[in-house]
């Protein structure tokens, strides 16, 4: 286009440019008037990943020990990091010291402030995160490594589900910052 054109003559060689692109939204819903569940989570988010709408929020600045965001971000770091050869065979595989901060580098990039993983291990209670920051991996991860969530299953923190609401298809992730938050996920899940 004759924008495109303007941009490219007025510009040098190797200047970041911050490309945005109009996406149509469904529109937002007003969900105030109905009563949120009993949830015994301190923290927990429920929200519209394709629009960024949030529908029920509760402390989600809470920094808690987030055994899902670990899973989730070794998955996605070794998917995006490791190099494999043709046959799939990983072509070395990187000292877990090095793999962390891989980890921490990826949050950084998408804006997990409030994150940290001190280990590749998911187990461990130095790897804290919070319900927002957890939304924005889901988000990153819904957009475009979505196999990834397909394993949601495994990461009890974070769920994802297609529900509709009032007539409207939506992508929704509930995201529940507790150790037994089975109960509080169905709570919120059936709230709509």
């Amino acid at each position: 286009t004759e924008d495109a054109k303007q941009v490219y003559d007025f510009i040098e060689m190797g200047t970041p440019l911050f490309v945005f692109s109009r996406i149509s939204q469904p529109a937002s819903l007003v969900l105030d008037a109905i009563s949120p569940p009993s949830v015994s989570a301190l923290s927990y988010l429920v929200a519209d990943i394709d629009t960024g709408d949030v529908f029920l929020e509760q402390n989600t600045e809470t920094i808690v020990p987030a055994e899902s965001a670990t899973r989730l971000m070794t998955t996605l770091v070794a998917n995006e990091m490791i190099p494999f050869d043709a046959k799939g065979s990983k072509k070395k595989t990187p000292d877990v010291p090095g793999f962390v901060d891989w980890m921490n580098a990826k949050a950084r990039s998408l804006d997990m402030q409030s994150t940290h993983f001190s280990s590749a291990v998911s187990t461990s209670t130095e790897n804290v995160s919070t319900a927002d920051d957890l939304f924005r991996l889901t988000v990153y991860l819904a957009r475009k490594k979505p196999f990834i969530l397909d394993t949601a299953a495994e990461h009890p923190m974070i769920s994802v589900s297609s529900l509709a609401i009032r007539g409207v298809t939506r992508r929704v992730a509930i995201i529940v910052m507790a150790p037994d938050n089975a109960a509080d996920s169905r709570a919120l899940t059936d709230w709509f």
